[in-house]
């Protein structure tokens, strides 16, 4: 080579620069001594290639020409790269992807390198597309996708151009092809590694027996910035417990540990830590337990996982309780029975007096729809999900409150008391009713960044909420209510209090993390890029369609990858091994990624359903998603064996019969699974049955 470039020496720390990329150590973009074990990073092209190696690949990012903020998340100072460049990285990406799965190495070693490589990267695109960050961040994440597409581009060009080369006799040394290449102490290496045209730099101590042809300065990189990030560095394990940073090992873990800093997403366990060997069977004891409502914990809480605790399991044995006799007509008995009619599901304290209450029947009251099967008037459930959520209606009640993780869809498929059934509804005789729906679907518009967001923000708690909690978001009233009790302590007013901080709790998580006012009526929040008023979210089916599409989605999603981890996952497993795990669970409703799909696309990559049966012709096209929905509950307890042996056959050889027994037998498990661990109904998937916004309110 007729240039020396800078070396990067061993260093106990290697920190990020505000570009993203990590300066001299920056092994994407600058050549590092030749590891034997990964010889590819020495043939990651030094130069764009379109189309393989886009031009995107190369580009130095920066946080004030090629970030934007998002007006519409609910946070100040956090938005995503600019299409302009986001758009370009989605494609490099994606091209990287198709060129490894078209020539895989013949090195079973740095085969198992690729694939973990395009599970960080699939990780890390989706990080970048639906996560809103702080510039800082946003760039940290752009540059990992551009570091490891150029990676998988090196495994490339290894595989179709070098291979061929080190196995020939051949000299190609004045071939050179257009990489990065690499140092190396030795000589035997160095002789290699130029025969077959890769640039190389051979370190060895001057001597009086070395011929000195030229003494130049060594280059250093054009792209090298001098602006440190707030980022964590990465050290050596006798600094801190990290990432071995000394030459010759550290390349080995940096995929995996920049990945875990700036893409790294998971959703807590939802069960104890040890794996029950069985499903836990239902403990009776001797009293009954106090039900208690869990509460909105750790708002201003740093976790980034969504927690939701296991209910405890369900109380059979009645307590026997003493006669007492009580006078009609008297105050304690017209507030005992008061306190009897209350639904645990109530509506939240503090609202407006003025709202009527929703007249439902108290039949309905005793069958509620997180513990009883119930129809919608908008949308007509597959016969699968129905008969599976029948066969385990009516749950019984749990001692605790159920929790979900996006607002739940029973909350926002009924009728106000101002309104009617829409024209086309498939089931208008099961019309509910709730005088506050309107506001709460106007409002949603306007909180559902943030609860999307929230799912998986380090800075916000992620713990799901309880359905009052929800009732309480979704209404708006987020001012601080002070409490008017009297200093008596009394069971009502304890109540009393508890609720008035339950809604303080929520009032606060909007308000100060979220900074989002409190609801007013005249308010035009867009949902996608349309305006929606009050009369819109009232009446237009496409905006109703939407989100409870998006509600019972995320919560099935969630569920699943909730269920799956309180089933499989263990404390002591490695941030790959639940990356790959939640990769093949993300799988079931799409292409393998990870937990960050839970959060659905955009409208305009909305998936096709995937729970058809036949007659419709799509079945074929889902006997994929239902193997692969089949191969996650092979390590779940209990799995019936007639799923076990369809595991052990080709979906593609299926008949409609099987395919649809498989079906139905895989979703009763699903749901029983769901309801012995968590003690209410699951969140059933939903076609998509209103593709378009309506554009109305744009109008």
């Amino acid at each position: 080579m007729s240039y020396v470039p800078r070396l990067p020496v061993e260093r106990r720390v290697i920190e990020m620069f505000a570009d993203g990329l990590w300066g001299l150590h920056e092994y994407s973009r600058w050549p590092q001594r030749f590891v034997t074990s990964m010889p590819h990073i020495a043939c990651i092209p030094n130069a764009p290639c379109p189309p393989a190696d886009p031009d995107i690949l190369f580009m130095t990012l920066s946080a004030s020409r090629d970030w934007t903020e998002d007006k519409s998340a609910g946070f100040e100072g956090i938005g995503y790269l600019k299409d302009t460049v986001l758009d370009p990285l989605r494609e490099a990406a994606a091209q990287a992807l198709r060129g490894f799965a078209s020539g895989r190495p013949s090195d079973n070693a740095l085969l198992e390198h690729g694939k973990l490589l395009v599970m960080i990267l699939r990780q890390a695109v989706e990080r970048m597309e639906k996560m809103p960050s702080t510039p800082g961040v946003a760039v940290a994440v752009g540059a990992h996708v551009q570091r490891v597409s150029l990676e998988l581009a090196g495994l490339r060009i290894y595989q179709r151009r070098v291979v061929h080369r080190l196995e020939s006799s051949a000299d190609y040394s004045m071939e050179v092809l257009p990489v990065l290449g690499a140092f190396t102490g030795d000589p035997t290496t160095a002789q290699t590694l130029t025969r077959v045209g890769i640039p190389t730099w051979l370190i060895q101590p001057i001597t009086h027996s070395l011929r000195v042809w030229e003494v130049v300065e060594s280059r250093r990189p054009t792209f090298m910035s001098n602006e440190k990030a707030a980022t964590p560095a990465y050290q050596n394990l006798d600094v801190v417990a990290g990432v071995v940073n000394l030459t010759g090992n550290w390349l080995s873990n940096m995929a995996i540990s920049i990945s875990q800093a700036v893409c790294g997403t998971r959703l807590s366990r939802l069960s104890p830590g040890s794996h029950p060997a069985v499903l836990p069977e239902p403990a009776i004891p001797d009293t009954l337990p106090p039900a208690k409502r869990q509460r909105v914990r750790d708002m201003h809480g740093t976790s980034r996982h969504i927690v939701m605790p296991v209910q405890p399991a369900p109380v059979h044995a009645i307590l026997k309780k003493k006669k007492k006799k009580i006078k009609l007509g008297t105050p304690r008995h017209t507030g005992e029975i008061s306190q009897a009619a209350s639904s645990l599901e109530a509506e939240p304290s503090g609202v407006d007096e003025t709202v009527p209450p929703s007249p439902t029947p108290l039949s309905s009251r005793a069958l509620l729809p997180s513990r009883s099967y119930y129809s919608s008037p908008f949308y007509t459930l597959t016969r699968t999900w129905m008969d599976a959520l029948k066969g385990v209606s009516p749950v019984a009640q749990p001692p605790a409150s159920s929790v979900y993780f996006y607002p739940p869809p029973f909350l926002l498929d009924t009728i106000s008391t101002r309104g009617s059934v829409p024209d086309g509804a498939p089931h208008p005789e099961a019309a509910r009713v709730d005088a506050k729906v309107d506001r709460y679907l106007h409002n949603l518009v306007r909180i559902r960044s943030f609860c999307r967001m929230r799912l998986f923000s380090p800075t916000l708690s992620s713990h799901p909420m309880t359905i009052a909690e929800w009732r309480m978001a979704l209404w708006g009233e987020y001012s601080e209510a002070a409490s008017t009790l009297p200093p008596v302590s009394t069971s009502s007013a304890r109540r009393a209090k508890r609720r008035n901080e339950e809604r303080n709790g929520v009032g606060r998580l909007f308000t100060r993390v979220g900074l989002i006012s409190t609801y007013r009526d005249d308010m035009t929040p867009l949902l996608e890029t349309v305006a929606v008023t009050l009369a819109d979210a009232a009446t237009d089916i496409g905006i109703r369609g939407l989100l409870l599409w998006e509600s019972h989605e995320i919560n099935f999603r969630c569920e699943l990858m909730a269920l799956d981890t309180a089933l499989v996952q263990r404390e002591d497993w490695s941030e790959i091994h639940r990356w790959e795990r939640e990769a093949d669970v993300s799988g079931a409703w799409g292409d393998p990624s990870s937990a960050l799909s839970v959060i659905p696309s955009s409208l305009s990559d909305v998936p096709e359903f995937r729970w058809v049966l036949p007659p419709d012709a799509r079945w074929r096209d889902c006997r994929t998603y239902l193997a692969r929905f089949i191969a996650i509950v092979m390590r779940w307890p209990g799995t019936p064996q007639a799923l076990q042996d369809a595991r052990k056959t080709d979906p593609n050889t299926w008949t409609d019969d099987e395919y649809t027994n498989l079906q139905r037998l895989l979703v009763d498990f699903y749901v029983r699974t769901f309801v012995s661990m968590f003690h209410r109904l699951p969140i059933p998937p939903i076609p998509y049955f209103t593709h378009v916004i309506s554009t109305q309110s744009a109008n």
